[in-house]
Formats: structure tokens, C-alpha cells, sequence
């Protein structure tokens, strides 16, 4: 029975090694990592660099500045590492003699830092709507319960335990010298712990399935009840006004209900692809670059191309959606006067 097991599990592995050749594999890798992730990293870097410059000049007395900064700060360092891992995939790098195998050192120098800030960019999205389902659900209530204090504290120490949450990855994957046959030279390489699945039993689903599966759900819940609550202000606020009020407030509560759907729709839709590979990762301990590879270089590729195109639009949405935003924007990289009229 053992041994029927053992030949299904071989068979499955190189079913699956094979559904992906080499070949392949290279082109979709060059083609996401290389050219799309390296030239939206750029593109993401410089425009969160100029959200945090915008938001600094709005002042972070305000709980939803400080908020809007932290997450692009999270994403300014998260779109480097992904700019390094690009680097990493570039065959002009891999082909240059360097003393160590990028496409493994990657896995610990890129491509967890990036997940460690994309999964921060999570947390501080949940803590966002949070605020916002909050500030329609409670107006009253909402400057005493969301300060700029506590947001602060708050953006502080989302980055604090997630990087506390993806130390163990660094205990586990270590750097050794290894002999590549197919290179005949000894490069340094990724070596896992000989408790390295006994480790990871219990803080890889904890820190990559429950952690970011609960921002997630953070999201999803608020900004229904955000909707639902929005929703229900126009209506009534529609029959009760008067004159050109009605439509004045009407489009005003529309433009939030926009504005928070569809930063919700494109974090959902760009970080999903990854919360599934974690579920996967943890369900199938093959699926590592131990293991299956190709398959798992060339899935992870398509979920950072869809994170990269998140924090690279969260500038648009900025600029399109808020008016005290698009004055500053213009002020500060413009040179343009602030109306202080309204």
C-alpha cells in the first residue's frame, strides 16, 4: 500500500514537473518578472514615492493621511524587492558568473521581504475600511474611537508583526555552499533546516493562511456594511432634501461608495491569486522551490504581476477620488497655486 502511494506520489510529480517544461517556464518568467513586474516596479516606486511626499505636505494629523502614507510606504518597499527579484530573473544576471544561484537566493532576498510588505499593505487596506465603515456607522462617535495617534500606532506595529510573522521563513531557508553539477562550480544556494517541516507545520499556516485570509475578511465585511450604510443614507437622504442639495449629497455619498468599492474590487482581485498559493503552499509541502519547481515559479509570477499593478494604481484612484489630494498633487509636482476658497 505504502509502495502504491510512494509511485502515485512520484508519478504526480512528474506529471506536474512535466505540464511545465524548462522552456517554458523561462519565457513566462522573463516575460512577468523581467519585463511587466521590473517595469511596473519602477512605475509603483516612484508613484508611492510621491503619495508619502503629498501625504507628508497634507500633514499627518489626520487619521486617514496617516493611514493612506503607511500603506504607501508599505508599497514603496514592496515594489523594491520586487524590483530586486525582476533583477534576479534577468538572464543577463543569471548569466554573468555571479557566486551564487539567483533563482533560489531570490526566494529569500526578494521575494519574502516582498511578501512581508504586501501582506502590511493588507493589514493597513483591512484598518482603512475599518475606519471608514466606522466613520459611516458611528459619525459621532468616530474622531474619539480613529485618532491620529492610535492610527499611527497602529500602522507602526502592523509592520512590526508581520515582519515578526515571516522570521521563522528566514530561520528555516538558509544560505549554504552547494555543488551544481550542471554548472560544475559550487555556488551559495538555499538549504532548509532538518526541522524545517516540523517548523513550519504550525507558523507557516498561522503567519500565510490565517493572517492574511483575516484581512481579507476584515475588508470584504466592512465595505459591505459601508455600502449597505451608504446606500441607505442616499435613499433617505433623497427624500427628505430639498432642491439642488439632494443632488449634491447624493453624488457625494455615490463618490465614496465608488471610491471604496473599487479600492476594495483591486485589492481583492490583486491579492487573492497569492492567498491561494499560500493555501496551497501550506495543504501541498511539495509545492515549494524544493519541489514542484516550475509550477510554482511560474503560478507566484502571475500573483506578484497582479500585486505590482495594485500598487502602482493606488495613485490614480488617489487623484481621480479626492479633491484635497489632486490640489496638492498639482501644488507640490506642478508648482501650482492651492485654492483655498473651498
Amino acid at each position: 500500500m505504502s509502495d502504491s502511494n510512494l509511485v502515485n506520489t512520484n508519478n504526480d510529480y512528474k506529471y506536474l514537473q512535466e505540464l511545465i517544461s524548462d522552456e517554458v517556464k523561462d519565457i513566462i518568467l522573463t516575460v512577468n518578472y523581467v519585463s511587466i513586474c521590473g517595469t511596473l516596479s519602477v512605475f509603483g516606486l516612484v508613484a508611492n514615492v510621491m503619495n508619502v511626499v503629498v501625504f507628508l505636505r497634507m500633514g499627518l494629523n489626520d487619521a486617514v493621511n496617516v493611514s493612506l502614507m503607511g500603506l504607501s510606504v508599505a508599497d514603496v518597499f514592496s515594489m523594491i524587492f520586487l524590483l530586486l527579484e525582476s533583477a534576479c530573473f534577468n538572464p543577463m544576471f543569471q548569466n554573468i558568473g555571479l557566486p551564487f544561484a539567483l533563482m533560489e537566493v531570490q526566494f529569500i532576498v526578494g521575494g519574502w521581504p516582498h511578501i512581508c510588505f504586501t501582506r502590511t499593505v493588507s493589514w493597513i487596506t483591512a484598518f482603512i475600511t475599518f475606519e471608514r465603515c466606522i466613520c459611516i456607522a458611528l459619525p459621532l462617535k468616530v474622531k474619539s474611537i480613529i485618532t491620529a495617534t492610535r492610527t499611527k500606532c497602529f500602522v507602526v506595529m502592523a509592520f512590526l508583526i508581520v515582519a515578526g510573522s515571516a522570521a521563522p521563513e528566514f530561520y528555516v531557508n538558509q544560505f549554504v555552499w552547494k555543488f551544481y553539477p550542471e554548472k560544475n562550480r559550487s555556488l551559495i544556494g538555499l538549504h532548509f533546516v532538518e526541522d524545517r517541516d516540523k517548523f513550519e507545520k504550525v507558523t507557516f499556516p498561522l503567519n500565510n493562511v490565517i493572517m492574511q485570509y483575516l484581512a481579507f475578511s476584515v475588508v470584504l465585511v466592512c465595505t459591505i456594511i459601508l455600502v449597505v450604510k451608504l446606500n441607505e443614507k442616499t435613499k433617505w437622504r433623497s427624500v427628505s432634501a430639498r432642491g439642488d442639495n439632494t443632488n449634491t449629497i447624493s453624488n457625494k455619498d455615490r463618490k465614496v461608495i465608488k471610491m471604496v468599492s473599487f479600492v476594495s474590487a483591486a485589492f481583492i482581485v490583486s491579492y487573492l491569486p497569492s492567498s491561494i498559493l499560500f493555501m496551497a503552499m501550506a495543504i501541498k509541502r511539495d509545492f515549494h522551490p524544493s519541489g514542484y519547481f516550475n509550477i510554482f515559479h511560474v503560478t507566484w509570477s502571475f500573483a506578484f504581476v497582479l500585486e505590482a499593478v495594485n500598487s502602482t494604481i493606488t495613485i490614480i484612484i488617489y487623484y481621480q477620488l479626492s479633491s484635497k489630494y489632486k490640489k496638492m498633487f498639482l501644488a507640490t509636482f506642478l508648482c501650482r497655486k492651492i485654492d483655498s476658497e473651498k
